[in-house]
């Protein structure tokens, strides 16, 4: 098509000859009124246009404007022109440029029908509802009448229609920004951002200081420590959150983010709450193989059966003394021990014992000789 318009204003004696060959020309206007305009051919022959092929603004002498035959001249009639059908052919064919080359065209929403919109691009188009908006269906505001620019989806010969998509410019736009973002931010920056779904595999979150359609990914595990059934539970749409960037993948456009980075570990609260060594009072709520679930004060514990001396006989409900030897990180529950618990209170006993013994005396280590049986 630029190699056929580049070709400019036909010369002299070549206008009548481009249009017999069904070619749409650019010529000059020699004269107007409200019914028709008159076109220069050359060679002494001149062509008229409807004047209401121009849609209410009218060309003035010495404009140029493209036209294709509509019926061939004579001695005594003059050839009759179209401009709306040449515009018609120019922009089918710029349509097909488009398509070929992947580029994007602009018209104005004409008005909705069943499935879609009508678009003028300067020949009849269509914009089905699916391609509007990058989320389905979903229709912006004062649509109807806005100029908007469109990638041609597909291109029915037969009708010579244009099928267009708006959501593929969106998705372009979309991803530049992306780009962008993932140039700007760092490893362990901090964002605030909001829940825009979820799926099993995860939930997506809206970043919106980093642009329109910008979203950072969060896998389950890196909601919360604990472990999640559904994220249904935690998440809801549009929940505003605080997210860590984890990581930036600028290959698969893909931003992770994670939110129990910025909540302390279960354990670390644990071990901070319950130092190692603490003696306590737990209760014990449900026996296991490996031993007993417990509870200390709401917090969850375990006591392990080789810390549990073997003459002990437990029941379910009974509290027992006991003393914090470690905490399981990977189950975020105290580790409890009977056993340690009463070696150190029989230490804590020889402890108070010497502590209040009476000093040793050489009585203590010499007795005295008990009397013998006198003699005379």
């Amino acid at each position: 098509m630029e190699e056929w318009l580049n070709r400019g204003p036909a010369q002299e004696g070549e206008v009548y000859e481009r249009l017999l060959r069904r070619e749409v020309v650019e010529v000059v206007v020699v004269a107007a009124d409200e019914r028709q305009i008159w076109v220069d051919l050359g060679m002494k022959m001149e062509g008229v246009v409807a004047s209401e092929e121009f849609g209410g603004v009218l060309p003035r002498t010495g404009d140029r404007v493209w036209v294709c035959l509509e019926k061939r001249g004579g001695v005594e009639r003059q050839a009759v022109l179209s401009h709306r059908r040449a515009k018609e052919i120019l922009t089918w064919r710029r349509l097909q440029e488009a398509h070929r080359h992947h580029q994007r065209i602009s018209g104005t929403v004409q008005q909705q029908v069943k499935g879609g919109f009508l678009v003028d691009v300067g020949c009849p188009a269509f914009l089905p509802a699916s391609q509007v908006d990058q989320k389905s269906f979903r229709v912006p505001k004062d649509f109807v009448g806005r100029r908007v620019e469109f990638y041609v989806l597909e291109l029915e010969s037969s009708k010579r229609r244009g099928i267009l998509s708006r959501r593929m410019v969106l998705e372009e736009e979309r991803v530049e920004r992306l780009k962008g973002a993932l140039g700007r931010l760092r490893v362990g920056q901090v964002l605030e951002g909001r829940i825009r779904g979820w799926v099993a595999s995860g939930a997506w979150v809206e970043l919106p200081a980093q642009g329109p359609g910008v979203e950072g990914f969060i896998s389950p595990a890196e909601v919360s420590w604990r472990p999640i059934r559904k994220l249904g539970d935690v998440l809801s749409v549009g929940q505003k959150v605080r997210v860590q960037v984890l990581q930036l993948d600028s290959g698969s456009l893909r931003i992770s983010l994670g939110m129990r980075q910025l909540t302390k570990h279960p354990a670390q609260e644990l071990s901070e709450k319950y130092p190692k060594g603490r003696l306590l009072e737990a209760k014990l709520e449900r026996e296991v193989p490996k031993g007993w679930i417990v509870s200390v004060k709401g917090d969850p514990g375990f006591l392990p059966k080789s810390e549990i001396p073997s003459e002990m006989n437990l029941q379910r409900g009974q509290a027992v003394q006991a003393i914090v030897s470690g905490v399981s990180w990977e189950n975020f529950e105290l580790l409890l021990s009977i056993t340690k618990y009463e070696r150190a209170e029989e230490k804590k006993k020889i402890r108070q014992y010497l502590k209040g013994a009476p000093p040793l005396t050489l009585a203590d280590f010499f007795p005295a000789e008990k009397p013998g049986p006198k003699t005379d």
